[in-house]
């Protein structure tokens, strides 16, 4: 195991800085930037956002977010990124039909394709755009904000079942300013290594009972990991990384591709859990790909609704590509059923129940990262 560390999410690094070549700003995306002249430079810069390039760093072609990270072999769409590239996720885009640095495949050639999804992009073609926080005062009544925010953090965590309680305290000094803990995902849990984090805003949700991010679902994964190795059910169950097929990752193409390779490895009657979040909720799909039978659980008690129909389609075409690969005929049709919280029952998840989960979960962070 990886030795852990706590890092800022908005990293603070060696990097290119771009230096104002003139006084006459050009406006792109609605922000004013000046025309630049990037040289390299060692000074800390708290990266929020970056402006995309192509060519040349005059060409710019979208604005975005970035996450740093300082190891090469670290897989984006399956692939080492490298050490002259970064993972970018773009928000904006100027120039939709250009063509992006490092197409994956035939799902993501374009800005346009690649939006809401993290690629790969050359370094050098980066333009970071750091903001100090006093050039951004605050006014009186966003701090008035941040203040009431806080007192409903503390609240919130003293609410909070025990062990969760003592990492929201301990998350209180250790992950504010952006800072998060950082931690490895071995490649048993999901087919190939991974880097995971856990921010403050993570713990808060824990702790307030609202949606929870995709980090607090990774983590519990691999909580669940250990339950499983520990009672000798690897070989019925195994875990799909929700971060590759969820909204926004991609299309249905590269989604189906993903599960595919996953479904590839499994062993004979494994159950694949795969976690998907549609709309700010979270469903569960478990998938079969030898007998070709998904399984689909909502705590709303709902059945599959019409909005899901992509991501139905994503799980027939991984099923489908399966058995291309294994060189087998395919059934008439995936079978596909509800499972689960019977509407006609009371059965519900009560908030002692709950506790136990959000319980596990922190002790779990506790014992494993901390």
């Amino acid at each position: 195991m990886e030795v852990n560390k706590v890092s800022k999410k908005k990293t603070s690094t060696k990097r290119r800085r771009c230096e104002p070549k003139s006084t006459q700003p050009e406006e792109v995306f609605g922000q004013e930037i000046a025309e630049t002249d990037c040289k390299a430079v060692e000074e800390d810069v708290l990266l929020k956002t970056m402006i995309l390039a192509l060519g040349s760093l005059d060409n710019i072609v979208a604005a975005g977010t970035t996450m740093k990270t300082d190891d090469p072999d670290e897989l984006c769409h399956g692939y080492p990124l490298g050490d002259q590239n970064v993972r970018v996720s773009i928000e904006i885009a100027k120039q939709e039909y250009a063509k992006v640095p490092f197409p994956v495949g035939d799902d993501i050639k374009i800005v346009r394709q690649a939006m809401g999804s993290w690629i790969a992009w050359s370094d050098h073609l980066v333009i970071y755009t750091p903001v100090s926080p006093s050039e951004q005062p605050q006014k009186k009544r966003e701090k008035r904000e941040v203040h009431v925010e806080i007192i409903d953090r503390k609240a919130d965590a003293l609410n909070a079942p025990i062990q969760l309680k003592m990492l929201c305290m301990w998350g209180e000094d250790e992950l504010k300013n952006d800072k998060s803990l950082e931690f490895f995902i071995e490649p048993e849990v999901f087919g190939y290594t991974r880097k995971s984090w856990i921010f403050d805003s993570d713990l808060h949700r824990m702790a307030s009972m609202t949606e929870i991010t995709r980090n607090c679902i990774v983590a519990y994964q691999r909580y669940l990991y250990d339950v499983l190795k520990n009672t000798k059910m690897l070989d019925m169950i195994a875990f799909v990384d929700p971060a590759m097929v969820g909204e926004g990752c991609g299309i249905v193409r590269s989604k189906a591709k993903h599960l595919c390779a996953r479904f590839i490895t499994s062993k004979p009657g494994q159950l694949f859990m795969v976690p998907y979040n549609s709309d700010q909720h979270w469903v569960l799909t478990v998938v079969e790909p030898e007998k070709e039978k998904v399984y689909y659980m909502d705590p709303l008690r709902r059945r599959l609704p019409i909005a899901l129909a992509e991501w139905k389609s994503v799980i027939n075409s991984a099923i489908a590509k399966y058995n291309t690969e294994k060189g087998r005929p395919s059934l008439n049709a995936v079978a596909w059923k509800n499972l689960g919280w019977d509407r006609r029952n009371k059965l519900v998840y009560t908030q002692d129940d709950l506790d136990v989960l959000r319980n596990e979960w922190a002790k779990f962070i506790i014992s494993k990262y901390l």
